[in-house]
């Protein structure tokens, strides 16, 4: 009964073979060729982001790109940058426009836009802020 089934098995694999399940065809093989092309021209990625934008550095050959999220490339995502470099570790100015404060001061701040502001506190106990 092994041989039986020995054979059956054989034929199976060769009326697979038959019926197209070997190798791709020339047609085949030029769309994936052409599908490569277009996917090495499409090199550049940009993802405009709150505070700025992002892109893939150059040799990127696979990309995408997702606007307030940031960029993959390669396979390696690249996240938009919460911060503006110029705003780097100030306040935010959204935040301290309105709200309380005790002692007469100034303030270096950030405005969401990435401008930098200045915010003081004046007799009045509250924050002031304005663009620079």
């Amino acid at each position: 009964m092994s041989t039986r089934y020995f054979i059956g098995a054989a034929l199976g694999l060769l009326a697979a073979m038959a019926m197209g399940c070997g190798a791709p065809s020339a047609e085949d093989a030029v769309t994936t060729e052409s599908i490569q092309e277009s996917s090495q021209e499409l090199s550049t990625c940009t993802a405009t982001c709150a505070s700025g934008s992002v892109s893939c550095p150059g040799g990127t050959t696979l990309c995408s790109a997702q606007d307030n999220h940031g960029v993959t490339c390669n396979g390696t995502f690249i996240a938009c940058p919460t911060t503006p470099p110029a705003c780097a570790g100030l306040l935010s100015c959204e935040e301290l426009r309105g709200s309380a404060c005790l002692f007469p001061n100034e303030e270096p701040c950030c405005f969401a836009s990435g401008q930098r502001g200045e915010c003081s506190c004046s007799f009045g106990g509250i924050w002031r802020c304005n663009g620079i």
